[in-house]
């Protein structure tokens, strides 16, 4: 009965490993390296601590007792006394073992009896009496170890395992001679295990480890443990009997809708129905849940709060292998298996993780990969100053989750936790969620409050899962699964905030790593928000459709957008012209909340310059490129990406140009100034931007300012008379507005004002009759081109410059010395109005002759079309009488 007890493997793969052992003296795991055995040498070495856990508990004859050892094999006898010399051999170099090895670690130490008194159970008649003397010996003093108080691990998975190797000790054959006294044996590893299964299950059926994969090892262990308790007429029998029915619920929970246990905590990556696990449970709603769907009964419950432990779960259906699940963990009850995912939540779905946590490394606490691993960094948790808290305290505790209670309507699950472990800051984070039909949504609002009333810097971190491309907004993000968009993230904040996508680096510090499995590691992606104050609130809302953002084709997986990582993110679209020294900077108007796209595009293409256009995705609705919560990092975030795309570009400010109309406008006019370009093109920006947000759009003024009040709107407005106060004296300022137009009245004599306080002498209003704001649009986009071409011919000159008609003795020359190598010509020669001969479009044309001719008056008509556009110019030539 207490067999069940001992790790035992068999197969094909398990025979190769025993042989590799027997003939070529090579200790194998199907994940660790291989270690030489070396007659024993392998236990003097310093070793990893899952390794020389291996080597030390004697883990590897699990591979022997079905193979090597079974009584059919024909090796059997060998391998016998094979076995038997290598525990006899690590009993003789164990004394020389380092203190800080693994060869008396708590639970190593009981996996290394349970190991010897399986061998001794089978095979003591096939030892001399040498042999057997030694290994009782060796069994005993083991024995007497794990009785001690002092060496026992306490009420942990360890302390545990040291005492079913105990019963399983005391349920040993008759191979010695001299048994520990069996009676004593048997109570004190029973009154540990009642204690351990009593208190190692929250009231509410989870184990208090930390970790779903551990909660179903030590269930299963409680479930081989009941047969043999009540036999032994143990107490707590029917108690514990109750508690493994009650972690059955949590076990259906905790499986993922493809079959998988969620990384939490020290948990292995693995699909529960492949491993041991497949029968720890017998319910009806286990095996549906490991089975995914094919066996068993479906489970009643789609959302489940388990509040003493810590856990909450909402799954949006059992029958859809798609279905979307939300772990939330916020609870910190055992020190063992501890990682820093306090108040985590990850998300699940269509087959994948969207977002998830890095997993669990290893055991190697020197190792930077294992400390990453239990930090906080490595969990969607919120990190305090930089500094992750430790991975245990000096008791458990800190962490709490309460249960809000489902909602009417479409809410399902509301959840409270907090974190009250770090000394600077309190973290709570309420998690609502809801779902209609398919449509999930969740709430996360995360709470910081300082402790010391001092300013602190607030991370919070996302990892992405493995596969998912992401697009970066200032305050969201979407996240695509094979082209198609699966989950969008949007943010937003009481304070001002930066996000950035974290992958790893070379600067040594270990970042956005994820291990698929222990000891493997793999580049991961990581959404970091960061925010200061001394308190702060972000609330953050998750989607799996009904999309906040809509889709301009800006954000997909192949699109040409691109996103300059500053302070914040900002998206662009860079069109280069290597014919030209010339940069068009095109800012958007105003647009619905969600709805971000770029302006005058079709102005653009058929101009030769080289062409860039900012997405204006700050906040809910914009924020003019300019401020969140009244900082800047916004503008000057802007500033460095023009910056930049100058650089790479080699072109001068002067031959910079900024145009938008409205919001737009008013942009270009502040990144104007604020670059001192050389040239700005407007159309009917707001110069009062308070007065028009606080009446417009609100959440746009609550957004750049941090409020709605009239010091608000205030503040709001002096924002571009202050950039024009500091325009460059070379700087070219024109602006279009119309006639019945509120922009008039109400906006641009402000402008006026302070470019005349300022003495500027470089701009020009034009007013167009009858034009309303609402019809800017194409009359903007013909004053911007005929702006622009002007500002083009200034630094490159004009393609008609030198345009002439001339006569020879043999007919009619088109002389246009002017054409740049990158541009292109059409000529018609007209005689009257008749277009006579016609010279289609060719690069680079620079003169042509026309021979042949009828006596008459002639002129030509020339268009010039820049390379790459579709935009043309044309002129008329002097008129030339010929012949006659």
């Amino acid at each position: 009965m207490t067999d069940i007890f001992v790790p035992v493997t068999h197969g094909p793969a398990a025979r190769e490993r025993a042989r590799h052992l027997l003939e070529d003296g090579v200790i194998t795991h199907p994940n660790l390296p291989k270690v030489d055995y070396e007659d024993g040498r392998c236990w003097l070495r310093p070793l990893p601590r899952t390794v020389g856990r291996y080597i030390h508990g004697m883990l590897f004859l699990a591979d022997w007792h079905r193979t090597y050892l079974d009584a059919e094999d024909p090796h059997q006898p060998e391998s016998v006394l094979t076995v038997a010399d290598m525990f006899l051999r690590w009993k003789d170099v164990a004394p020389q073992v380092d203190d800080s090895s693994m060869a008396y670690h708590d639970e190593t130490t009981g996996q290394r009896l349970m190991q010897l008194v399986r061998f001794l159970d089978d095979h003591w008649h096939a030892l001399d009496d040498e042999r057997l003397a030694g290994l009782t010996e060796l069994a005993n003093s083991t024995a007497g170890l794990l009785m001690d108080d002092s060496f026992h691990a306490g009420l942990n998975n360890h302390g545990m395992l040291q005492d079913l190797a105990l019963l399983r000790y005391a349920a040993g054959g008759k191979w010695f001679a001299s048994q520990l006294e069996l009676e004593r044996v048997i109570d004190c590893s029973v009154a540990r295990l009642e204690e351990y299964f009593t208190r190692a299950f929250a009231r509410d059926g989870a184990h208090v480890e930390n970790s779903p994969g551990y909660h179903l090892m030590v269930a299963r262990f409680l479930r081989d443990a009941l047969p043999v308790l009540r036999q032994l007429e143990a107490p707590a029998s029917d108690l514990l009997t109750d508690i493994y029915h009650r972690a059955e619920r949590f076990a259906v929970h905790s499986i993922l809708p493809n079959g998988y246990l969620a990384p939490l905590g020290d948990t292995k990556v693995a699909r529960v129905r492949n491993t041991g696990h497949r029968d720890t449970f017998a319910g009806q709603a286990y095996r549906y849940a490991i089975s995914e769907g094919a066996d068993g009964v479906q489970p009643t419950e789609a959302t489940a709060v388990f509040p003493d432990s810590g856990y909450a779960f909402h799954r949006t259906s059992w029958s859809d292998p798609n279905a979307y699940q939300i772990t939330f963990k916020a609870a910190y009850l055992s020190q063992y298996h501890h990682h820093n995912d306090d108040l985590a939540l990850t998300l699940f779905g269509r087959g994948r993780w969207l977002l998830t946590e890095a997993g669990p490394y290893g055991y190697e606490y020197d190792n930077p990969l294992t400390k990453y691993a239990f930090s906080q960094f490595a969990h969607n948790t919120v990190v305090v100053d930089g500094r992750s808290l430790p991975r245990v305290d000096k008791s458990p505790g800190g962490v709490s989750l309460e249960d809000l209670g489902a909602g009417p309507d479409a809410r399902c699950l509301h959840v409270r936790g907090v974190n009250t472990r770090s000394a600077s800051a309190t973290h709570a984070r309420e998690v609502a969620v809801d779902q209609a039909g398919e449509d999930l949504a969740v709430t996360v609002t995360d709470t910081l409050e300082s402790a010391d009333e001092l300013d602190h810097d607030y991370e919070v971190l996302w990892h992405v899962g493995p596969g998912v491309h992401t697009f970066l907004r200032s305050h969201g993000v979407e996240l695509y699964v094979a082209g198609e968009k699966a989950l969008e993230m949007v943010w937003s904040a009481d304070v001002p905030l930066s996000v950035s996508l974290e992958r790893p680096s070379a600067s040594g510090r270990v970042r956005a790593m994820r291990f698929p499995k222990f000891g493997d590691h793999r580049p991961g992606t990581v959404v970091r928000i960061r925010l200061r104050g001394v308190n702060a609130s972000l609330r953050t809302t998750i989607r799996n459709s009904q999309w906040f953002y809509r889709d301009w084709g800006v954000a997909a997986p192949r699109s040409p957008w691109r996103t300059w990582q500053d302070d914040v993110p900002v998206n662009y679209l860079l069109e280069t012209n290597p014919a030209s020294k010339n940069l068009v900077v095109a800012f958007s108007a105003m647009a619905p909340d969600g709805s971000f796209t770029y302006n005058y595009k079709r102005l653009l293409d058929g101009l030769p310059v080289n062409r860039l256009y900012v997405l204006d995705d700050f906040g809910e609705g914009g924020a003019y490129y300019f401020s969140d919560h009244r900082s800047t990092h916004i503008r000057d975030a802007v500033t460095r990406l023009v910056q930049s795309v100058m650089n790479r570009c080699s072109i001068p400010l002067e031959r910079v140009a900024v145009v938008g109309s409205s919001k737009g406008g008013s942009a270009a006019i502040i990144h104007g100034t604020n670059l001192k370009v050389g040239r700005i093109v407007v159309g009917a920006p707001q110069v009062n931007i308070g007065f028009h947000v606080s009446r417009n759009r609100p959440n746009i003024q609550e957004f750049m300012a941090g409020g709605t009040t009239s010091e608000d709107a205030e503040w709001l407005d002096r924002i571009i008379p202050e950039a024009l106060g500091d325009i460059d004296p070379e700087t070219r300022l024109d602006l279009v507005v119309g006639t019945r137009d509120h922009h008039l009245k109400r906006h641009v004599p402000d402008l006026v004002d302070a470019l005349t306080r300022r003495g500027h002498q470089h701009w020009t209003v034009h007013e167009v009759d009858g034009l309303t704001h609402s019809d800017i649009g194409p009359a903007f986009r013909d004053f911007a081109q005929d702006q622009l071409l002007d500002w083009i011919q200034e630094h490159e000159g004009s393609p008609f410059d030198g345009l002439a008609l001339v006569g020879t003795d043999s007919g009619l020359e088109v002389a246009l010395p002017g054409i740049a190598p990158s541009q292109s010509a059409e000529i018609r020669l007209l005689r009257g109005e008749k277009v006579v001969e016609r010279v289609p479009y060719r690069r680079g044309l620079r003169s042509w002759r026309f021979v042949g001719l009828a006596a008459g008056v002639y002129r030509a008509r020339v268009y010039v079309r820049h390379e790459g556009t579709e935009t043309r110019q044309a002129m008329t030539t002097n008129r030339v009488t010929w012949g006659g």
